[in-house]
């Protein structure tokens, strides 16, 4: 029998604080929360992310004690499933925000784009040539013998 997690106030609070504000179109690097959902031929990836209309929702839910709806009013993107990528969870994505059309006739922020960010692999570190004396094993210093 499959048990539903039921989310506290106090835990839904947190997760919409713990988003990251998007209040104007722009270049975003969010973090994917969750592993991307297959939804009828698209994965729909969800952002920790929140606009204002998500806000404003995730409050009208709060106030009525749907606490598991309001912590899911983040950002999302769908993704076709044959898409050459699709971020994974815990992942950084560079996103594209932009005005577009709400189901209520309105306009909302919404995430219009999205881009793997590329990463860089570090290197050995090294302190250079000055300090490499220290790393020759040294003799225990000796302790005076008293008389």
């Amino acid at each position: 029998m499959s048990q539903e997690k039921t989310l506290s106030g106090k835990q839904a609070v947190q997760f919409i604080q713990s988003r990251i504000k998007v209040d104007s179109p722009g270049k975003y690097n969010l973090p994917v929360i969750g592993r991307p959902n297959l939804h009828e031929g698209k994965y729909i990836i969800n952002f920790k992310a929140m606009n204002p209309k998500g806000l404003a929702k995730a409050q009208e839910l709060l106030r009525e004690g749907d606490y598991s709806g309001a912590a899911n009013t983040n950002m999302t993107h769908n993704v076709f499933e044959d898409a050459n990528y699709i971020p994974a969870q815990g992942e950084y994505v560079s996103c594209m925000v932009d005005w577009v059309d709400s189901r209520d006739g309105g306009k909302t922020l919404g995430i219009v784009a999205i881009n793997e960010i590329a990463t860089k692999s570090g290197g050995k570190t090294s302190l250079g040539d000055e300090f490499a004396s220290l790393l020759e094993e040294e003799a225990p210093a000796s302790t005076p013998e008293l008389d």
